[in-house]
């Protein structure tokens, strides 16, 4: 089928968000967000790029935040040059990020109750929730991105450095020059992005009339959200405050791969008929992906198995996350990914091994050890050949359902190769893979915290 332009646009403009790219970049901040809107600009300009999304620019340096010295939570503004139309684009998960693991995307067994407070306290929010509850995780991330500031501190997430405008500082000056005729906001992100966005755009629907716009007519203003890959962000209550409670109405176009893992998070019940649910995730791949013996699937089953703990834990609390109404659902293809890619796939199990083998990581290992079944005291590192092989190809089946199949979907035949647009295939997945260990390392400490001890909540500690 055909994909409109302003889908394409938006799933363009949420890769161009991604930090990913950012994190590969060397210097400060304000010289890293000088070298992404240079990119940006560059990009946006070529012919084929032209082609696939109209003509758009970028008049601003994205704003970013540094934490531990790894770029994450980008937010990125976009003009279109001949339709009066905005674009905040915002990042996904740094993959080499504890922060955005284990705090913005795993938090979410406790949620934050959703007011115009959210944006300021983000995770420490209190009062009424009346209007829904939001991921921990989300309402954190959300807070970042509402109030970062141009600046050069690398070593915070707080806000510090120059104390140039924020986001919505920005965004207030765009509307103030452009609301004289109707202008539609867009939001957008992918993966993370795909949570934060949608929360992003009720959030600036709920507070845009307490704005100063020296009297610009908010009638002329429409706001859409376009997430991609999202997990769920919030429960029941917040997505009936969104399309029916909210004073001002935002409109919700998300697009999910079925084979993709993070939308099936974080519902539990198919209430939607739409087959989005935890429970699916061990087997999403079962038709590519084989076991010798069932017992090698432990350490995809026991990270699913704390995945569901967490969702059940914010059901018990009365909290049921519910995906969006009238999502596009595509379905990325499933293939055997070859005899080349397996063999990269086994060499990305003996860098894991080698690592597992130094004697500071005898923690991890003996954890590996537990999920797998296996005697810690008595086992080598190379009985975890089979179970680490499988983890290894569900994890490159998951990198290449949840970032390249959305691209080969929805920018279809285009033959745009720009470093934001371009096909990852699965070997240069594993290269990104390789870089993000100790991520890796920190995800089975917690999974087997969590399976050893499931009467308690193992929820990721605060970084």
């Amino acid at each position: 089928m055909g994909y409109s332009k302003t889908r394409k646009a938006m799933l363009a403009f949420s890769m161009m968000a991604d930090t990913e790219e950012a994190k590969n970049l060397d210097g400060g901040r304000t010289e890293i967000q000088e070298k992404i809107l240079e990119s940006y600009k560059k990009s946006l300009q070529e012919k084929e790029t032209k082609d696939l999304i109209g003509n758009w620019d970028c008049n601003h340096e994205p704003w970013l935040t540094i934490y531990n010295d790894l770029e994450q939570n980008l937010t990125a503004f976009f003009e279109h040059q001949e339709e009066n139309e905005i674009v905040i684009a915002v990042a996904g998960t740094n993959f080499t990020s504890h922060f955005d693991w284990f705090v913005e995307d795993l938090e979410v067994s406790t949620l934050i109750p959703w007011n115009k407070d959210i944006v300021n306290f983000g995770d420490k929010n209190t009062g009424s929730g009346e209007n829904g509850y939001v991921s921990k995780g989300t309402a954190r991330a959300l807070s970042i991105s509402w109030t970062q500031a141009i600046g050069d501190d690398n070593n915070s997430d707080e806000k510090k450095g120059d104390p140039s405008e924020t986001p919505m500082e920005y965004l207030q000056t765009l509307l103030k020059s452009k609301l004289s005729e109707p202008l539609t906001l867009y939001v957008t992100g992918h993966s993370l992005g795909g949570a934060i966005s949608p929360a992003m755009a009720q959030a600036i629907a709920d507070h845009v009339g307490d704005w100063d716009l020296d009297g610009a007519n908010l009638d002329n203003l429409t706001i859409k959200t376009y997430p991609f890959a999202g997990p769920t962000p919030g429960d029941d209550t917040f997505l009936n405050y969104v399309y029916e409670k909210a004073e001002r109405k935002i409109e919700v176009h998300s697009t999910v791969n079925r084979n993709d893992v993070v939308p099936h998070a974080w519902q539990l019940v198919d209430e939607t008929l739409n087959g989005f649910t935890i429970e699916n995730i061990s087997s999403l791949y079962s038709s590519v992906l084989t076991a010798n013996k069932e017992e090698d699937k432990r350490i995809v089953e026991a990270t699913v198995q704390m995945l569901l703990g967490f969702s059940e834990h914010a059901k018990s609390n009365n909290h049921i996350y519910k995906r969006w109404k009238d999502e596009l659902i595509v379905e990325g293809e499933l293939s055997d990914f070859g005899d080349k890619v397996t063999v990269e796939i086994g060499a990305f199990n003996g860098v894991i091994q080698a690592h597992l083998s130094l004697p500071a990581n005898k923690n991890v290992r003996d954890a590996l050890f537990q999920i797998a079944g296996l005697n810690k005291e008595n086992s080598k590192v190379m009985e975890l050949t089979p179970y680490l092989q499988y983890f290894c190809t569900f994890l490159v089946h998951l990198a290449n359902q949840h970032i390249s199949a959305y691209k080969e979907i929805i920018f279809e035949d285009s033959e745009n190769n720009n470093t934001w647009f371009k096909i990852i295939d699965p070997i240069a997945i594993i290269k990104k893979l390789e870089t993000g260990l100790s991520v890796l390392d920190t995800l089975f400490l917690k999974v087997n915290e969590y399976n050893s001890n499931k009467e308690k909540l193992g929820q990721p500690k605060e970084q």
